[in-house]
């Protein structure tokens, strides 16, 4: 919002001129080519109050929407700037300010989402399926007895290996990744040290200085 208010209000300041820009041009057989996202040249639209106006930030609002806005202006930008040169010779013109483009929504942009990815021709079914063997290696409870060299494959042998432990030390847990899931998973930063205590009675969380930005499980 403040990047669009600001620039209804650049363009208020100087309206007549923004709108003189292409005649100009055009006027004074300047060029009037630019080239679009994907690097293919067209003819550049001229600049038009309906973006500069307060109920236009209702169209602003989802990211294809905000894509449009930056395509729109970025076009009159490009614009300004070939106006700009041409008149840079002249003792009293004033440089004309380019406008700003808006932010994308978090998380968004022109990347294709997993269903849109799925669309184009990617076997769904055979996916799925694939994604099921995976999960199903992973997550499944270990039936047969494991000897103590085995390698841990499996989300359940991990956790038997943890419950398992007579030590904790020289295990160690990043401080950044147990404070990050924590926020995410949990809304605060301490959750997960908090529940690591309190499933060992016996195990405490201590700050390692030797192991940078590490927490070092060890025993009381």
């Amino acid at each position: 919002m403040p990047k669009f208010c600001s620039n209804i209000r650049r363009f208020e300041n100087r309206q007549e001129e923004y709108l003189a820009i292409y005649q100009y041009l055009k006027d004074y057989k300047r060029e009037t080519k630019i080239k679009d996202s994907q690097g293919n040249e067209c003819e550049a639209e001229a600049i038009a109050e309906t973006i500069f106006q307060i109920k236009h930030f209702n169209k602003c609002l989802a990211q294809s929407q905000i894509e449009e806005y930056n395509r729109v202006i970025g076009n009159y930008n490009l614009l300004i700037n070939l106006y700009n040169q041409a008149r840079r010779g002249e003792n009293d013109f004033r440089k004309i300010d380019k406008f700003e483009t808006l932010y994308k929504q978090i998380g968004c942009g022109k990347k294709k989402t997993l269903f849109e990815t799925l669309q184009d021709g990617t076997d769904v079914k055979n996916l799925l399926q694939k994604a099921k063997d995976v999960g199903d290696v992973m997550f499944k409870i270990t039936i047969s007895q494991k000897d103590e060299n085995d390698e841990i494959k499996t989300i359940p042998d991990f956790i038997q290996f943890l419950k398992k432990c007579d030590t904790w030390d020289g295990i160690y847990m990043s401080k950044m990744a147990i404070s990050k899931i924590s926020n995410q998973y949990f809304a605060n930063w301490h959750s997960v040290k908090d529940k690591l205590k309190e499933a060992r009675a016996n195990a405490c969380i201590t700050y390692d200085k030797t192991e940078k930005n590490k927490y070092s499980c060890t025993m009381l």
